[in-house]
């Protein structure tokens, strides 16, 4: 939850969407940022995905906030719901980092759609590396099959 002290707000900024890190996300940031006020300061960008825009599935880049996303390119055609976040303050002395997430609907019982954040770390090219893909689309696997599988 995001306290807000706007008095026309009631106090509680509530976003369309629950944001969850998974595992790895935890433990690549953790790796990167070791001060607690750096890891505070990733995850107020992160906790802006809950407000994500409603946009069509055809668009493939835009704004949730005040952070460009995209939607990342070269995962197969059946994971189109997977995208970056860009973050562009300078955060524990690195820049141009990037929040890797996973757009989802939501698990049996809860009430909100979800955002799941499956990486986090600093981009230092244009594109996205083989080994970069194969990770993405491996935490992907590891939510849905965590938290989606039938039991």
């Amino acid at each position: 939850m995001i306290e807000d002290n706007s008095s026309d707000s009631g106090g509680v900024l509530r976003g369309t969407y629950h944001v969850c890190p998974s595992e790895a996300a935890l433990h690549a940031a953790r790796k990167l940022f070791p001060r607690k006020r750096d890891l505070m300061e990733i995850r107020r960008h992160a906790l802006k995905l809950s407000h994500w825009p409603d946009t069509p599935p055809s668009v493939n880049s835009g704004q949730a906030l005040d952070l460009d996303w995209e939607w990342v390119k070269g995962l197969p055609k059946n994971v189109t719901d997977v995208g970056e976040l860009r973050i562009d303050d300078q955060i524990g002395g690195f820049n141009n980092l990037r929040i890797i997430f996973y757009k989802a609907a939501p698990p049996f019982g809860w009430p909100k759609n979800m955002m799941w954040i499956l990486d986090v770390f600093q981009k230092k090219r244009q594109d996205f590396s083989v080994a970069d893909l194969a990770r993405f689309k491996a935490v992907r696997h590891g939510v849905i099959t965590g938290y989606y599988a039938v039991r």
